[in-house]
């Protein structure tokens, strides 16, 4: 998802089940509680993608692949940290990590 207007894109993944729509609609829908808006430091906080809307989004790109979580990490890092509003490591390493710590649910 590209946000022009503030120079910041986000990279994420799906699984063909859950779906690009439905999961792009969560972030334009979802909403942040007051204390997770930050994430780290006042200075180098980066905001979540789930404080921007529809209208902030000006395009979006799709990648088909069979294995939904395998690119992400390696797109991400195409692009310089600034211009990113993904606030961390995603796909997989996530996922293992969720798992462990039994966490019912992942919150980008």
């Amino acid at each position: 998802m590209v946000l022009d207007e503030y120079r910041q894109v986000y990279i994420g993944a799906t699984s063909e089940s859950a779906g690009i729509a439905k999961r792009i609609r969560q972030h334009w829908t979802g909403q942040k509680q007051f204390d997770r808006l930050l994430a780290g430091s006042v200075e180098t906080s980066v905001l979540s993608i789930d404080s921007f809307r529809a209208l902030d989004t000006t395009r979006i790109f799709a990648m088909m692949t069979t294995q939904y979580f395998a690119e992400e990490n390696l797109l991400l890092q195409q692009f310089p940290p600034k211009f990113a509003v993904n606030r961390g490591m995603g796909g997989r390493g996530v996922e293992r990590f969720a798992v462990l710590r039994d966490v019912g649910a992942i919150d980008s």
